[in-house]
């Protein structure tokens, strides 16, 4: 597997490209991501193209990021651009609950629970300078955005410093 990260002037993460050799057949496989941003840098949306796959060169809107005076939580979409019959599955809102300092302290969905209580998705406690405490936090879906107020996360789009 290959990793291509294309960053803009100001180093922020504008795509990616994931390449998976086909043992099939022998040709590449490969993944897109575009991060859409706004003139201050939010995120606010990622598309997906995915090539060699059944369905091959499907553009996708994977993501669109919700923001109110801060960023509130992201809406997870699965919606083909351009494919004629397309049909979208059911979007998924996850809202982030924060604390003074801008921690995510949990995430709750918008999904359809059979009890009257709150989709939880994920759960974290910090230490006092923003540190995650070890063994207090809880993640059921691997939600991505944890830290939104870290613009060098590479799972939010920015600089990744591993590459």
């Amino acid at each position: 597997m290959r990793e291509c990260v294309i960053h803009d002037a100001m180093g922020q993460r504008i795509a990616k490209t994931v390449t998976n050799k086909n043992t099939t057949d022998g040709t590449d496989k490969f993944v897109m991501t575009y991060y859409v941003r706004d003139p201050q840098g939010n995120v606010m949306a990622v598309y997906e193209h995915k090539h060699g796959e059944s369905d091959n060169g499907t553009f996708t809107l994977a993501e669109q990021h919700l923001y109110g005076a801060g960023r509130l939580g992201m809406r997870k979409r699965d919606l083909a651009l351009n494919v004629a019959n397309a049909s979208e599955s059911t979007p998924v809102t996850h809202y982030e609950l924060t604390n003074h300092l801008g921690n995510v302290m949990a995430v709750i969905s918008d999904e359809a629970s059979t009890e009257d209580k709150p989709t939880i998705v994920s759960l974290t406690d910090y230490y006092p300078f923003g540190m995650t405490e070890l063994g207090r936090s809880w993640n059921e879906r691997d939600y991505l955005y944890e830290k939104p107020n870290d613009p060098n996360s590479s799972t939010y789009g920015g600089t990744d410093k591993s590459n």
